[in-house]
């Protein structure tokens, strides 16, 4: 599946950088976590590596409710803005694609259903924290995890 992902990257990289260089909001990443469990997910264009669900913002869009939105799209998860707790922000530079982000964490009692948005996402599912590691994550998505573990063991 990484070189079916790899080839739909190559073909629409064009199309993404016009589209991350004209747009000057920060993309939205959360990180969904019940007990030691977090929301992963692999997109069809991409590195085949894992992600958290997020995107884009919409117009005016806040990053809350740019993050709510793309959560509910991609995962079937609703929540509200004052579930969020803001987590980390940052910059990604990959493919030569360059892009600004800011990550929320919403922690759950129990893990739902996830319902997959077919066009966009190929892979979804609830992951065991301990096993997500650097080489089969985003960047975003692992400063988000190392970020998330160094807060609990903070608290601990």
């Amino acid at each position: 599946m990484t070189v079916l992902h790899r080839l739909l990257l190559f073909v629409a990289w064009p199309l993404l950088y016009v589209y991350l260089k004209r747009d000057p909001h920060a993309r939205t990443r959360i990180l969904v976590v019940s007990g030691n469990t977090v929301v992963g997910l692999k997109n069809w264009i991409g590195s085949g590596r894992w992600a958290l669900p997020g995107g884009g913002r919409r117009g005016e869009e806040s990053s809350r409710a740019g993050a709510l939105r793309e959560l509910r799209e991609e995962t079937g998860i609703v929540a509200h803005e004052a579930d969020l707790h803001f987590l980390v922000s940052g910059t990604v530079t990959t493919y030569g694609l360059a892009y600004r982000y800011e990550c929320f964490v919403l922690q759950l009692i129990d893990k739902l259903p996830l319902r997959r948005q077919w066009y966009e996402v190929a892979r979804l599912q609830w992951l065991p924290l301990e096993t997500i590691q650097q080489h089969e994550a985003e960047p975003d998505t692992w400063l988000a995890v190392t970020t998330w573990r160094q807060n609990q063991q903070r608290t601990v």
